[in-house]
């Protein structure tokens, strides 16, 4: 997932947000990004937004893609793991920690392992 380009990661978040329907009011409460920001983008009325503004929304909605189905399910409906999830999360952590209903996204499980994880690339 990380592997996309700006660009890309920006069509998948338009594609989201319109066939869900999500108000930029929604992404900005659960992200912490500025509404007006996020509506802008949508339309397409930034040219070049930030990088951690992209990675926020995406892996926001990505997120909340696979919690939709729980449990975590795969497009070739495997399910992901645990660690997967955590791992996706510890890659990106900077934009998760801007995220905040990530605690409320994430299972107890999901963040106990995701704490976990953490700690021990900490003793690294």
């Amino acid at each position: 997932m990380s592997d996309l380009t700006k660009g890309a990661k920006l069509e998948k978040i338009i594609n989201i947000v319109n066939s869900k329907k999500i108000t930029s009011y929604s992404l900005a409460k659960n992200t912490g990004l500025n509404e007006s920001g996020i509506n802008r983008l949508i339309k397409g009325e930034i040219n070049n937004p930030h990088k951690t503004t992209i990675d926020t929304l995406y892996n926001y909605l990505f997120i909340n893609d696979v919690l939709e189905k729980e449990p975590f399910l795969k497009k070739d409906k495997t399910s992901f793991s645990v660690e997967e999830v955590s791992l996706f999360v510890i890659n990106n952590q900077s934009s998760f920690m801007k995220i905040k209903a990530f605690s409320n996204m994430v299972g107890l499980l999901a963040r106990d392992k995701i704490i976990e994880i953490m700690k021990e690339r900490e003793i690294k």
